[in-house]
């Protein structure tokens, strides 16, 4: 009696109409269910003024007679409802609102209060962003995908909810930054080598000609995550293959940025670099930065074992590797002589 129950309170709490034949809600139940659990239902459901009897079309003929008309109390079938809005109200962040799960279906708050907890969660944690950002990084930032605010109704909630216009998203594109080498204009497949900051830009840039890469993009930190997108563009070269490899601080930050950037197009680490980091006595500090356990994992995985506890170890002992833990002659050796095409 109990599924039963709910299966007709919720066709009820949904239906469009404002009234209801016996008929249709009879057609709700399987037909091995007897009609005398069926009425219970009814008769609950009319005692409990959810259900009003429309007095001028009668009763059935079965026993107990049930009327074969009603009117839908849909205020009474959210009494329940209301009071699950009006406790997790009371300690939601305050930047939250929640006024419209008060004027829509329990239908929605049913499939939104998951990425409510997400929500507020982010907010807890970091609080509104100060730095613009893609939709797609901060959609990784606040639901773990990044496709959630742009494919999966991420838009919609954050607007229901008023947070939206303050996360700081910027949906147009800005220029991808880049040097270009002309000598590898004419490759069937073009390797393109995106680096984190400036100064390692500025080192490889000097020797690109003498590289496999028909550019080097300069990624700004996360800048690039958005515009990587119009590469194929920016060089008009649509019609040919193109493999992109990634270099960036050995941080929390810098493993985060080449998760964001694989997940929305392949990109290999450029492990000659980071190898010869590992090489290196790593830094202290960047103690702040928080841990993406899947992106940390996935980055490992491209190490080897004695590497991938070179690794761990780094991180255990807050440590970090910026790219500036190679010199610029180290940078171009690696750069150029290096066989970009047979890693």
């Amino acid at each position: 009696m109990g599924m039963m129950n709910k299966r007709i309170r919720d066709f009820l709490a949904g239906y469009a109409g404002s009234t209801i034949s016996l008929m249709m809600m009879e057609r709700l139940v399987p037909g091995q269910t007897p009609y005398q659990v069926f009425a219970g239902v009814v008769q609950q459901l009319m005692a409990e003024g959810i259900l009003v009897p429309i007095k001028v079309q009668g009763n059935n003929q079965a026993q107990p007679a049930l009327p074969n008309g009603y009117r839908i109390q849909k205020q009474r079938l959210k009494v329940d409802f209301f009071e699950e809005l009006r406790s997790r109200q009371l300690s939601l962040h305050s930047l939250i609102q929640m006024d419209c799960y008060f004027k829509r279906s329990e239908v929605l708050w049913q499939k939104e209060r998951p990425w409510l907890d997400k929500l507020e969660e982010y907010l807890v944690t970091g609080g509104l962003p100060h730095i613009e950002a893609s939709i797609w990084e901060r959609s990784y930032e606040i639901m773990g995908d990044e496709k959630w605010i742009s494919e999966s109704g991420g838009r919609g909630f954050l607007q229901r909810v008023g947070i939206f216009e303050k996360l700081k998203i910027v949906d147009l594109v800005e220029p991808l930054m880049f040097a270009l080498n002309p000598r590898r204009i004419q490759d069937a497949c073009c390797y393109h080598l995106i680096v984190e900051n400036k100064t390692t830009f500025d080192a490889l840039a000097e020797v690109l000609p003498e590289t496999d890469f028909l550019t080097l993009i300069y990624g700004a930190g996360k800048c690039f995550l958005n515009s990587i997108t119009q590469l194929e563009n920016q060089i008009h070269m649509p019609h040919v293959q193109h493999c992109l490899f990634y270099f960036g601080d050995v941080d929390l930050e810098g493993i985060k940025i080449w998760y964001l950037l694989n997940k929305r197009r392949q990109a290999r680490l450029a492990l000659p670099f980071y190898r010869a980091l590992l090489a290196k006595e790593f830094n202290q500090g960047k103690t702040n930065q928080r841990k993406d356990n899947k992106a940390y994992v996935d980055f490992c995985t491209n190490f080897t074992v004695s590497e991938q506890q070179i690794i761990d170890n780094l991180f255990v002992n807050g440590g970090y590797y910026p790219q500036e833990g190679l010199s610029g002659r180290e940078l171009q050796n690696i750069g150029r002589e290096t066989s970009w095409k047979d890693i």
